[in-house]
């Protein structure tokens, strides 16, 4: 009876362990602006991305291949999300 209290312990620990390193892979490493561009000379801006260090992403108007990264800054995980002072 000992043995099996254990095993269910033992087992109850390694999907814990599991879940939280499954959860801390998935947070974002870096929180990322970019402005799409309609050509080359990156002056009509058509579309734009964004994602923040709490997993959210946003999407506006077109992506092109004509992109420039606005702001990339590495995520500080035991930080809160800034909301009201973007872009920081």
């Amino acid at each position: 009876m000992k043995s099996s209290h254990v095993k269910k312990i033992g087992l109850g620990l390694f999907v814990a362990v599991a879940a939280f390193a499954g959860a801390a892979s998935a947070v974002p490493r870096h929180h990322e602006y970019v402005i799409y561009y309609s050509d080359d000379t990156h002056t009509t801006a058509v579309g734009s991305y964004t994602s923040t260090c709490s997993g959210r992403f946003y999407q506006q108007g077109v992506v092109t291949p004509y992109a420039e990264v606005i702001i990339d800054q590495e995520c500080r995980i035991t930080s809160p999300e800034p909301w009201g002072s973007f872009p920081y």
